[in-house]
């Protein structure tokens, strides 16, 4: 019988102290204020792309955060850690350390794929189809090359894809105003750099919009033109 009271008596006990847990740990969550936020979840440098992989979510006191503390998360996805912060591991997402996209100074390198780099080409309306080339689109680059009195005139690179397009101030050239072009910045492999760079010193080039857009290649390099024989000489 002292068995069986021991045992109540134990099971009570155990009760009021979960009783008196949960009701503690309601009591300071409802002090506390806890929120639901996200941190990082490693170390983000300097142009990091923040997606889902990047946070994780905790709970803090409402009271330990800022004005400039970012709380919602789809403020955070597809952003930017700007060029001059980073975000430590753990540490809470601020307003004055991520930007869109369309925000950043370097937006045309944020563009970039592996193993590509920025290549400005001098351009005019005319070269530009009538400016109606924007970022995304892609273009194929014909090279123009005299060699004594014979001129060749050849497909060199195709489906290049546009990253920007400047006017002579930097801006980026809008479809609608009446900015003329004078930069295309494009997506261009960095092995290929010095052979576009050669044609240029040495001849001409011509911009045309690709016929294959949809193709999911980039900077393909025509190995039949008939411009290489030169161009690698």
């Amino acid at each position: 019988m002292k068995q069986k009271y021991s045992l109540l008596h134990f099971g009570v006990a155990l009760g009021l102290c979960l009783l008196f847990m949960g009701g503690s740990l309601l009591y300071i969550h409802n002090q506390l204020e806890l929120v639901e936020v996200y941190v990082a979840r490693e170390n983000l440098p300097a142009r990091t792309h923040i997606s889902e992989n990047s946070l994780s979510k905790i709970k803090v006191p409402k009271a330990y955060l800022s004005e400039d503390a970012i709380t919602d998360k789809a403020q955070m996805l597809g952003k930017y850690v700007k060029i001059n912060a980073s975000i430590p591991k753990g540490s809470l997402v601020y307003t004055s350390t991520i930007e869109a996209l369309d925000e950043s100074i370097d937006q045309p390198s944020l563009l970039l794929k592996n193993n590509q780099a920025v290549y400005a080409i001098d351009v005019s309306l005319t070269s530009t189809s009538g400016n109606t080339l924007q970022i995304g689109s892609k273009v194929d680059i014909y090279g123009t090359l005299k060699v004594g009195r014979e001129t060749k005139v050849d497909l060199l690179f195709k489906q290049v894809r546009v990253i920007s397009v400047k006017d002579k101030n930097g801006n980026e050239v809008d479809r609608k105003s009446n900015q003329m072009p004078k930069l295309l910045l494009v997506a261009f492999d960095q092995t290929e750099i010095p052979l576009i760079t050669k044609l240029i010193a040495m001849g001409e080039i011509t911009i045309t919009p690709t016929a294959e857009f949809l193709s999911e290649d980039e900077c393909v390099l025509n190995e039949h033109s008939l411009l290489l024989e030169i161009l690698y000489a």
